[in-house]
């Protein structure tokens, strides 16, 4: 499996992309990789073990990441076939997908979702799905912020059929991904009876569906603070709430400026999250600019991680360019060797990098 990207042609290799793919795939009991094997006549690709034996003339010729999200239910993050057959392997794949889903039999699994790289075949990407399945655990790829339906239960569309009968005609089914969420839903209709606004409701059920553990009455005190400003940015940046949940909570993003949340919710913000250098609440707190951030992102992580830098320090400097004259190149020598201290050359307004050399070499003649 360690291999699947360069078979296949894919991010899914190490020192790439889709590096934390293979190794979630592995240490993540809710994550797991399918593969699209060619092999030789009657020769098994796995001569009976778990494990697929490349040695025996099998190929890797395609493959998605999927994983079990926080409704129970399964998310391919994409399809990636061979490039030298793809559209052959793309159409093995669909086969064996809609077979998959037909025999489903789990009762836990009401839903499977899809994700799409521009490399997926068109045919995963017929039905956009109303609410995102959530990851449970593991690393969340970009390629399923936008997804796609590709099964649903019949146990899943009884229980939508009567939420429209036990509650109101107009209900939002589409945004239940779960079984267990309409039964919920459905014990509890005096209460959801109330919640007459369908734009309101649908933002509710996208939070119930991917969370767990909230309980009704916590998610009712959400319904006041749901006004016509933050229902817009539910649908304009919606992915991008779903992925600052993961790092905050509703009431955070919900108080967030609408421009500053697409810049800490971007991919480079979520890996300053990932790796516990910094928190959603400070990067909203100092209103932070997109080239800021890819400035502190390109300079900044690797002093962080030396020890040299505080990144809370880093990131007062005042403007992008500042940040790359200011921690970039000699400049770190001087911090590293305590030559210079970051803090003393914030209010320096004018200066370049031929300022650091010059400082370098006057310390080392002394």
């Amino acid at each position: 499996m360690l291999i699947v990207g360069k078979e296949t042609n894919c991010c899914m290799t190490f020192s790439d992309h889709g590096e934390r793919c293979l190794t979630d795939s592995v240490e993540k009991r809710n994550s797991g990789l399918y593969l699209l094997l060619q092999h030789k006549d009657n020769v098994s690709p796995t001569n009976g073990k778990n494990f697929v034996n490349l040695k025996l003339g099998v190929k890797i010729v395609g493959s998605s990441y999927a994983w079990r999200s926080r409704s129970g239910n399964i998310t391919f993050d994409s399809w990636e076939s061979k490039d030298s057959e793809k559209l052959k392997f793309d159409g093995i794949a669909e086969k064996l997908i809609e077979q998959f889903c037909k025999q489903i039999d789990d009762q836990s699994i009401s839903r499977i979702t899809s994700g799409a790289s521009p490399r997926t075949p068109a045919w995963f990407k017929r039905d956009r799905a109303s609410v995102c399945e959530w990851m449970r655990e593991g690393h969340w790829y970009p390629d399923s912020f936008v997804q796609y339906v590709l099964f649903e239960s019949k146990a899943l569309e009884d229980e939508r059929k009567n939420l429209k009968s036990e509650i109101f005609d107009e209900f939002p089914i589409h945004y239940v991904t779960s079984v267990q969420q309409a039964r919920t839903l459905i014990s509890n209709k005096a209460k959801i009876m109330q919640w007459k606004d369908v734009d309101k409701l649908e933002i509710l059920l996208k939070i119930q569906a991917n969370e767990e553990n909230i309980s009704l009455e916590e998610l009712e005190t959400f319904y006041p603070l749901l006004n016509n400003e933050n229902i817009a940015r539910f649908y304009d940046v919606d992915v991008n709430c779903t992925v600052a949940n993961r790092y905050t909570n509703w009431k955070e993003v919900l108080d967030c400026d609408l421009n500053v949340l697409h810049v800490i919710t971007s991919e480079n913000a979520r890996e300053l999250y990932e790796e516990c250098i910094v928190t959603f609440q400070f990067l909203k707190e100092i209103n932070i600019s997109s080239k800021k951030l890819n400035a502190l992102i390109y300079q900044g992580v690797e002093p962080y991680k030396k020890g040299i830098l505080k990144f809370e320090t880093m990131a007062s400097i005042e403007t992008p360019e500042k940040i790359r004259s200011l921690i970039g190149g000699e400049a770190l020598n001087l911090y590293q060797y305590a030559i210079l201290k970051l803090e003393d050359l914030l209010s320096i307004t004018n200066f370049n990098s031929y300022f650091f050399i010059g400082i370098s070499i006057c310390s080392q003649r002394l």
